[in-house]
């Protein structure tokens, strides 16, 4: 275990071993000094990993959140294949130890997906329904926008049959997953950015995304959808029907117009954050004691911007 302290936030980090033996490698961040008392576990999308998060991460430790971040099997830090995974379910079994690991609390807890991430806190969220608090999909991965050629998907399909670990490189282009030229230029330059995935990973998410579709009747917790209209990865459309499908009786989408794949990585991501964090405070509030303490040893942080909503609740 590695940790870091700042004036206001700490870090460490954790290594585990998954069922499987590979190396698991999850982020802690909280606020220095304190015990926070709410959790949010932030899921990565599919060739990236959990630094990309930590500029809100951090930012939401200065607000008494306790913020857990893992690098999925293949990507980042931790271990196996990149871009791989023998089963999607692999990727729940992944975050059940960092469950029971931690000692994550449920009514304490709230998980925030995008992407991949997304796709995997849904299924999460639908075969685990007493894990957590409520859910925050950031354009989930339910549709895919970029349409495969028919050779592709066919070579792959077979691929998947005779040699699953057969790698397939992605055309997917920065410039289509945030508007912002520094959020470019750094994933572009990232040392630990996957640009391919194997036919059998391809093939286990499409087979998660329809499990998705079928079960969405089974996410009844407080759920939050954001989605770009402009984005060029997933169906902006899919999520809009989907997130109509769900049986919560507190569910909110948020379409935020002009936006691309990587809400948290386009120019107003502050404005975006500040969103999801408004929502995150009225269904998991701070507690009094905390929030004292909190007040009384730290500096005050304020978020510029506001957020976009379409409809449901805070």
């Amino acid at each position: 275990m590695h940790c870091e302290h700042s004036a206001t936030v700490s870090q460490k980090t954790v290594h585990l071993t998954t069922s499987d033996g590979l190396p698991l490698f999850v982020r802690q961040t909280g606020s220095a000094g304190l015990r926070p008392r709410r959790t949010l576990v932030i899921v990565h999308g599919a060739g990236e990993h959990s630094q990309r998060y930590e500029h809100w991460a951090r930012l939401l430790a200065q607000h008494n959140w306790q913020v857990v971040s893992l690098d999925h099997r293949g990507y980042g830090l931790s271990g196996g294949l990149p871009g791989h995974v023998d089963r999607f379910d692999q990727y729940l079994s992944d975050l059940d130890l960092v469950w029971q690991t931690l000692a994550l609390v449920p009514d304490e807890t709230i998980v925030f997906g995008h992407s991949l991430g997304g796709l995997i806190s849904a299924r999460y969220a639908q075969t685990r329904p007493n894990s957590m608090r409520g859910l925050v999909l950031s354009c989930p991965l339910l549709a895919l926008q970029l349409k495969v050629p028919a050779w592709k998907h066919t070579l792959g399909r077979i691929c998947s049959i005779l040699a699953p670990r057969t790698r397939f490189h992605s055309d997917i282009r920065t410039d289509q997953l945030t508007s912002d030229p520094a959020a470019q230029h750094t994933r572009e330059n990232d040392p630990l950015r996957c640009r391919s995935v194997t036919a059998n990973w391809y093939f286990q998410v499409l087979d998660a995304m329809v499990a998705a579709w079928e079960e969405a009747a089974r996410l009844t917790i407080p759920t939050l959808l954001l989605q770009g209209d402009h984005d060029e990865v997933v169906n902006p459309e899919a999520a809009t029907k989907w997130w109509l499908t769900l049986p919560s009786r507190d569910k909110t989408l948020r379409l935020l117009t002009g936006h691309l794949h990587e809400l948290l990585s386009e120019p107003d991501w502050e404005s975006t954050a500040s969103s999801i964090m408004t929502w995150m405070e009225a269904r998991l509030p701070e507690p009094f004691y905390s929030s004292l303490a909190y007040r009384l040893d730290r500096p005050s942080v304020s978020i510029a911007g506001q957020s976009r909503r379409t409809t449901g609740a805070v």
